[in-house]
């Protein structure tokens, strides 16, 4: 059951991954082509820095928060922390999972809170007389949070505390190299 779990919030990893690097792809495209508009037509295009501000860089920074959790890529400091004996270091880790869980269901809950005000008031910017609705851009961050709550959970179920072995994104990328090549063995057995 835990596992069918961890393989589901590693499934919406991979999909918090691919819509992070279109968009990536969508704002480099977007900015580029501002910046020629400006220079070379002398007229940049509408709404630019509305649309990277609120959506693009928030998709960036939040859908993908679940993503660096799952490579144990977040920041963490170890000067004390390496010192003390293994099963306390993982005592720490798995107190620092439930703590950063609390703080993002919290996070999660209270944005999406501020969301729904922003839809019920039809939030927009106006950019060189366009308006740029952004009401639909702040339940990205609830969605990202949601995500990194889910991934933090994962960990937990797993029992996922030892920061220096494997990480959940390597095991999970493991698990489907040895189904493949078992998958391949079949299919040339037959």
């Amino acid at each position: 059951m835990i596992a069918k779990f961890e393989r589901f919030v590693m499934g919406l990893s991979r999909i918090a991954t691919f819509i992070g690097a279109i968009v990536v792809v969508l704002m480099m495209v977007h900015v580029t082509a501002d910046v020629v508009s400006k220079f070379v037509f002398s007229r940049p295009l509408p709404g630019t820095t509305a649309l990277v501000s609120n959506y693009y860089m928030v998709v960036v920074t939040f859908l993908c928060l679940c993503v660096v959790e799952a490579r144990n890529g977040h920041i963490d400091v170890e000067l004390v922390a390496e010192h003390f004996p293994q099963r306390v270091q993982r005592m720490l880790t798995a107190l620092a999972l439930v703590i950063g869980l609390v703080v993002f269901v919290a996070f999660t809950w209270k944005t999406f809170s501020v969301a729904n005000d922003k839809l019920s008031v039809g939030a927009f910017e106006t950019e060189q007389r366009v308006k740029i609705i952004t009401w639909p851009s702040y339940y990205i961050v609830p969605v990202g949070t949601g995500l990194m709550a889910l991934m933090i959970l994962s960990k937990l179920l797993g029992r996922r505390f030892d920061l220096k072995r494997e990480s959940l994104a390597e095991s999970y990328e493991r698990a489907n190299e040895v189904a493949t090549s078992e998958e391949n063995r079949e299919a040339q057995e037959k």
